[in-house]
């Protein structure tokens, strides 16, 4: 159950990294967002792609706390500043749920 809950969020969590990349990409393109903050959004997306296939997929508990972290950088403030749109729920489902799945299978484990 714990391999099959690991594989499921690290997938999903990939999946995350690439909606941040690509809603980067569409907000600027739709003008919805500056340069600054498509930049900003599409690096959490690259640092979220990347600690996932170094640590996360292997569930090693230092990228389950770097995902979290790096997870809610730009959903929380975004939530707060312009309240909870499309781009920002299909951002939290995906998060939360990549985050939480296995969340007792990585910090659980000696």
């Amino acid at each position: 159950m714990k391999a099959k809950s690991v594989k499921a969020s690290w997938i999903v969590m990939l999946i995350l990294g690439l909606y941040r990349i690509m809603t980067s990409i569409s907000l600027i393109a739709m003008g919805q967002a500056d340069i600054s903050t498509g930049v900003y959004l599409a690096t959490t997306g690259i640092a979220i792609i990347f600690v996932t296939l170094a640590g996360y997929k292997k569930a090693q508990k230092w990228s389950w706390w770097c995902l979290l972290l790096i997870g809610m950088i730009p959903l929380l403030p975004c939530s707060i500043l312009h309240g909870i749109n499309a781009w920002t729920a299909v951002g939290w489902i995906l998060f939360i749920f990549a985050i939480a799945i296995p969340a007792k299978a990585i910090l659980g484990k000696k």
